[in-house]
Order: structure tokens, then sequence, then C-alpha cells
């Protein structure tokens, strides 16, 4: 296994447990600070990854970061068993994670615009 494959897996695993862990976030633990500090360090460590490594997959992401950012809020209407609250929450923490990555991309992908040769 070479280091950029060492570092693709650790990104995966991270992705993998803040998912999980914003699903229990916003299914049992609302308004943790706790949850939100740590998928926010995911987010940076995958975004730097990302960025650093220079993924195939790093325009996917950000255009797929964005409309995920965009949904947060968009449920809360859904009253029954209190449903709608708690996957608003669930996008919430997500979009905890999944911030840092999409800004980390956004200031690369201008970065590359800005010195691209003409």
């Amino acid at each position: 296994m070479t280091i950029t494959q060492m570092w693709k897996w650790l990104s995966f695993l991270l992705f993998i447990v803040g998912m999980i862990l914003a699903v229990l976030g916003g299914i049992w633990w609302w308004d943790t600070a706790w949850i939100a500090l740590v998928l926010a360090l995911f987010g940076l460590i995958i975004g730097l990854i990302y960025a650093i490594m220079g993924s195939k997959e790093s325009n996917t992401l950000l255009v797929a970061s964005i409309a995920l950012l965009v949904m947060t809020g968009v449920f809360a209407h859904i009253t029954w068993w209190d449903i709608g609250t708690k996957i608003d929450q669930i996008i919430s923490y997500f979009g905890t994670m999944i911030a840092p990555i999409a800004v980390i991309l956004a200031i690369k992908a201008l970065i590359l615009l800005g010195t691209e040769k003409k």
C-alpha cells in the first residue's frame, strides 16, 4: 500500500466515521458541541488530504458539498414524531463536516484557476 493510498484510506475512514457520528448525533445527541467540533476537524483533515493529493473527485465533491449545504433546514416542516427535526439535525451535523472540505476545495479551485497558463 502506497502513502497516497493510505491517505485516501484515512480520508475514507474519517468520512464513514463522520457520517455515523452525524446520524447518531442527529438522532440522540442534539446540539452537542463536541460532535460539531469532531466533525469539523474530520472535514478539515479530509479537505486537506483531497487538496494535497490532487484527487480527481475534487470538483464532484465540491458540487455535492454545495448541494448538501443548501438542503439544510428543508425537513423542519415534517412534524410527525419529530422526524423532520431529526433529519435536519443529521444534515446539519453532516454539513458541519462537509463545510471545511468545501472551503478548502473552493480555495484550491480558485488558486488553480488564477494560476492557469493560457
